[in-house]
């Protein structure tokens, strides 16, 4: 393992989730509260071969899930449910927007849409805050994937 080795795709993810891992557990850290900005991972990703519109998505569909402490817990441990299925055509965006207003209505929430090139992500949060219900559309090629969590 020499500076100049060449990594590809997996290895490369792989170095740095155990990177992040090894930095998250080292106590000594004097900046530990510190974080990056959306442009600034998106500067690593670009520079890493990476489009940063796939940061994007990424990033809208992540900040979607809660922190632990926010779900139900079970035996010690919290409990998500996800679900996920196919409608086989490609929904359009205003079509993904239409079906909001029935989320809302069923959930008794309002909650919170965002929206990112071709995907969807609809966040509710119970009144308690003791949970949230998540619903992501994203189509892929000539399907949309809908997830619920």
């Amino acid at each position: 393992m020499g500076p100049d080795d060449v990594y590809k795709g997996k290895e490369i993810d792989a170095i740095l989730r155990a990177a992040a891992r090894l930095q998250e557990e080292d106590d000594s850290r004097a900046d530990k509260g510190l974080g990056l900005s959306l442009s600034e991972v998106e500067e690593i990703a670009r520079d890493s071969g990476i489009d940063p519109k796939y940061v994007r998505q990424a990033a809208l569909i992540s900040s979607s899930d809660t922190d632990d402490e926010d779900r139900f817990h079970f035996w010690g441990g919290p409990i998500t449910i996800r679900r996920s299925f196919i409608v086989n055509r490609p929904l359009s965006k205003r079509e993904m927007e239409e079906l909001v207003p029935s989320m809302q209505r069923i959930t008794d929430n309002g909650g919170r849409t965002d929206s990112l090139g071709n995907s969807l992500t609809w966040t509710s949060h119970t009144r308690q805050n003791q949970g949230s219900m998540v619903i992501m559309m994203q189509v892929e090629g000539d399907k949309t994937v809908c997830t619920l969590k």
